[in-house]
C-alpha cells in the first residue's frame, strides 16, 4: 500500500514538473517572438570580400 501510494506522489510530482518545464519554455518563445519584431539597431550588411591572410606569423 505504501509503495503504491508513493508511485502515485512520484507520478503527480513528475507530471506537475513536465507542465512546469513547458509553460516555462513556452513563454521563452513567446517573449523571444515579441522581441523579433523589435528592431534595436539596424543590421550590418555582409562584407563584399573575405580577406585571409595565411601563416601569418604576427598573429
Amino acid at each position: 500500500m505504501f509503495i503504491t501510494l508513493m508511485s502515485g506522489i512520484y507520478e503527480q510530482a513528475a507530471t506537475k514538473g513536465r507542465q512546469a518545464l513547458l509553460r516555462y519554455r513556452a513563454n521563452q518563445i513567446a517573449d523571444y517572438e515579441a522581441l523579433h519584431h523589435i528592431h534595436l539597431r539596424p543590421h550590418e550588411p555582409d562584407p563584399k570580400y573575405i580577406y585571409y591572410i595565411g601563416r601569418s606569423k604576427n598573429f
